[in-house]
């Protein structure tokens, strides 16, 4: 799904989580309670939103949304109605909207589904992750990269002859040359330069997150790819631990 965007927290670009509309009340009156600032604000579709940002000041939303995935994970302490339901999408800002437009209908799958102001909302389905909301930026600095940026958010490929197929239309297209195809050891990927210079990646489903662990366990500790197994101890001393019983497992929880 999305753009690989390099920008600046401003209440325009953020990733965002679907959450049932009625949860919107009971999610600001958690964040107030724990010291988290946020607003109210709403989708160029109309969907209630509720905008914060984290520890690094990475802009977030939750948004009101029927969307029902198959799993929903929820903590003892939040009511599985209440719960995050799913990653829902990313909202990027650029100057160049029109022509990211066009490469989002014409290259990466996407439909315009409405538009109110600035901000244009796109559907490539109705699963997780697959909406996208483009802010038109005028006149601001072009962004730069620091703490609390978006740095990329990859574009889905069903599989290595779609991401060719992509790669050949966005030259033919829009003379665009993505990269040649990066082996991601879960994934494939290609990378080309949009509008604003924003960096954007294609990547393939597979081979996928559980060709070295199982989906019971996924996600339970942390796994290092082989091209990053010379780094490991450096990484685990970077990485923040999820909770602290994460953090006291220490290196026995590296594979």
């Amino acid at each position: 799904m999305s753009a690989a965007v390099s920008v600046r927290p401003s209440g325009s670009e953020y990733v965002s989580f679907a959450v049932m509309p009625e949860a919107i009340d009971w999610w600001e009156t958690r964040l107030g309670a724990c010291n988290v600032s946020c607003r109210r604000a709403s989708t160029a579709d109309g969907r209630p939103s509720l905008m914060f940002e984290d520890p690094d000041r990475t802009p977030l939303a939750l948004i009101g949304s029927d969307l029902i995935p198959a799993t929903i994970w929820s903590p003892p302490d939040i009511p599985a109605a209440l719960a995050v339901r799913a990653l829902l999408g990313v909202t990027v800002s650029m100057r160049g909207a029109e022509l990211m437009a066009r490469i989002l209908m014409e290259v990466l799958g996407f439909a315009e589904i409405a538009s109110a102001g600035d901000q244009i909302s796109f559907s490539a389905h109705g699963g997780p992750g697959g909406r996208l909301w483009l802010h038109r930026r005028r006149e601001e600095p072009r962004p730069r990269l620091g703490a609390g940026m978006i740095h990329h958010v990859a574009f889905r490929a069903k599989d290595e002859a779609d991401l060719a197929a992509m790669a050949e239309m966005l030259q033919a297209r829009f003379g665009i040359a993505p990269s040649p195809v990066k082996d991601r050891y879960y994934f494939r990927s290609i990378y080309f330069r949009g509008p604003d210079g924003i960096l954007i990646e294609i990547s393939t489903d597979g081979p996928g997150f559980l060709i070295d662990e199982t989906r019971e366990t996924l996600g339970a500790r942390l796994i290092i790819p082989p091209s990053l197994q010379d780094r490991q101890e450096e990484l685990l001393r970077i990485l923040p631990p999820l909770d602290r019983s994460f953090a006291d497992q220490g290196d026995s929880e590296l594979a």
